[in-house]
């Protein structure tokens, strides 16, 4: 929207205020600004002379207010009345293999999420380049550790990394992979970031929580065009990511479903006798119990 200020009317594209006919006055006589606008209001003070006018517009926004209203009930409109087209998927799914419009892609799969505890209040003490360091420490490990044991990492959240598995032996494989990041944390992350900032992380000692729970999820594509991202639907990825914010002294969590599914190697320590998990009171997740298994161990790969 411009606004022009002439001699004689004060003109505002897509309609005017016109203001008495009187003879041009001198350019130094002559002030205009504007006071205050708003998507509704608009108030000009028109200063001729010693006299002192204010003109109150009502301005209509047509490109703007209007414009994003119908925008976004149409985008809605159109989101609603598309129907699904599921397909039975094999792999966990790249964002380019479903369609933003109405596509979707059924996996059975096994969630895992790993995140990072105390971020945020460290972030209220420490350095923000030494934060961003040790979350950045963090997400490296985890995403080397997550993809050689199979997992597909599809969203970072923060501090927060999501990883599905698939396949026969996908609870175990996501299990391992949990030891594996517990050893990267207490035996790796610690020390180094211990001896490279022993003042600033004096009183920060790393820990992390991580959720594991298997189960059939849809995954679709939200947003919109050139801003989307999949998102998985389900209780397995919801409870992996609820049991990975539990802040208990066991690190790793996992439901009874994933518990039944694991192998030797995933259930029994490298003596082949002695059990890593044990059985937790039951977790209330959406309202419903869920059994638990935890451990606080950890596996050098």
């Amino acid at each position: 929207m411009r606004i022009r200020r002439f001699a004689s009317e004060t003109v505002v594209r897509g309609g005017s205020v016109s203001s008495p006919r009187r003879p041009a006055p001198a350019a130094r006589d002559v002030h205009f600004s504007v006071l205050e606008a708003s998507d509704e209001r608009l108030r000009v003070p028109s200063i001729v002379g010693c006299h002192t006018a204010f003109i109150e517009l009502s301005v209509v926004l047509e490109r703007g207010q209007m414009g994003l209203a119908d925008d976004t009930k149409s985008g809605v409109d159109g989101v609603l009345k598309e129907a699904w087209e599921i397909t039975i998927g094999s792999v966990v799914p790249e964002t380019d293999d479903v369609t933003l419009k109405n596509g979707g892609r059924r996996v059975d799969a096994t969630y895992l999420y790993a995140d990072l505890a105390g971020s945020s209040k460290l972030a209220q003490t420490v350095k923000d380049e030494i934060v961003a360091k040790v979350i950045r420490s963090y997400l490296n490990a985890a995403a080397r550790i997550l993809k050689h044991h199979g997992g597909a990492i599809r969203s970072y959240d923060g501090d927060r990394v999501m990883a599905v598995f698939i396949g026969s032996s996908k609870n175990s494989s996501a299990a391992i992979a949990a030891f594996n990041l517990n050893w990267a944390v207490q035996k790796v992350i610690r020390g180094k970031l211990d001896t490279k900032w022993p003042q600033s992380l004096a009183n920060y000692t790393m820990h992390h929580g991580v959720g594991i729970a298997t189960g059939e999820a849809l995954i679709v594509r939200a947003g919109v065009r050139n801003n989307n991202d999949l998102v998985s639907i389900g209780s397995a990825p919801n409870v992996a990511a609820k049991l990975s914010e539990l802040r208990r002294t066991p690190d790793i969590y996992i439901t009874s479903g994933v518990y039944d599914m694991l192998n030797g190697k995933a259930k029994l320590r490298n003596d082949g006798v002695s059990t890593i998990w044990s059985r937790q009171p039951n977790e209330s997740v959406g309202g419903s119990p869920m059994g638990v298994y935890a451990t606080d161990y950890w596996r050098e790969p």
